[in-house]
């Protein structure tokens, strides 16, 4: 099963060609054996994946990290293939690993032809794996996931088994802006 991350494109929001960063990956991990992300650029709703030599190539400022169980904070390296970055990392331990993709250094937008003005891009995307105690499935009631970015939106895990969710039915989220919840507003999920 593919778990794809929730991405956020901070400063603007364009219907029909709002390009955003998005990972796929296995939302269950197993302590001792590698997992593989990728990451993608493009158009999710329409899943059209940007290419090398085109437009992926737009993100190589791309930085990534994985959070450990402990929270201790590790830099993966990122590997460009033909429409993907990929990268890998093994768990050493159960818990809730989070991988963590940001391109704080897109290049600024001009687009008052859009009157929509001169805007700085920033891409975020969260991708939240479990690790699971096979012996204790109670090891992720504990588990607390704190804002990391800029803007963050943090799904609200208390009404789950581990990272499923049903069909047509709610999620909530937790949103926060520099570490502080936002109240109110509208967020735009795909």
């Amino acid at each position: 099963k593919t778990a794809i991350a929730l991405s956020l494109l901070a400063t603007v929001y364009i219907v029909f060609s709002a390009h955003f960063i998005w990972t796929e990956t296995s939302g269950i991990a197993t302590v001792g054996k590698e997992h593989l992300i990728n990451l993608f650029f493009g158009e999710v709703n329409f899943n059209q994946k940007e290419i090398a030599g085109g437009r992926l190539d737009e993100m190589d400022g791309l930085k990534t990290i994985y959070l450990n169980p402990k929270n201790e904070l590790k830099e993966l390296q990122l590997t460009k293939g033909q429409d993907r970055f990929t990268s890998k990392f093994t768990p050493e331990e159960t818990g809730v690993y989070q991988v963590l993709t940001t391109n704080s250094v897109a290049k600024v937008m001009d687009l008052r032809k859009s009157s929509l003005g001169i805007v700085k891009p920033m891409y975020y995307s969260r991708q939240i794996i479990f690790c699971p105690d096979k012996t204790n499935s109670d090891n992720f009631k504990t588990a607390t996931i704190k804002p990391y970015f800029d803007l963050d939106l943090i799904p609200d895990f208390s009404n789950s088994k581990l990272n499923t969710f049903s069909v047509n039915q709610p999620i909530n989220f937790y949103s926060y802006f520099k570490k502080a919840p936002i109240k109110g507003g509208k967020i735009f999920a795909y």
